[in-house]
């Protein structure tokens, strides 16, 4: 579930990245800044569907939970917002290093 909504905000992201004109490195930016609320919207209604198996009183159920909500927040808060855009600003600089050689 964690990974398909890292695909999802993957795909959102190249979306949004191909809408918008100019600096390759800019435009990664205000991609990510656009469609973050919409990821993190996601996270909050997947979150709160799995906070709902911590009443259960069943242990399974519950680390199960617990697992995909901290998934998830590491995910919408750490990841999708840092990682992918910095990893994508860098491969865009060793592209046109390339390039110019």
């Amino acid at each position: 579930m964690i990974i398909a909504l890292g695909i999802d905000y993957s795909i959102f992201l190249m979306m949004r990245f191909n809408e918008v004109d100019g600096n390759p490195v800019a435009a990664i930016l205000t991609a990510a800044k656009n469609i973050g609320g919409v990821v993190i919207s996601a996270a909050i209604i997947l979150g709160g569907t799995f906070a709902a198996l911590i009443p259960s009183g069943v242990i399974t159920l519950i680390e199960v939970a617990l697992v995909v909500i901290i998934g998830l927040i590491m995910l919408s808060l750490i990841m999708l917002p840092v990682l992918v855009p910095s990893f994508l600003a860098i491969g865009e600089k060793l592209k046109r290093r390339r390039e110019g050689e």
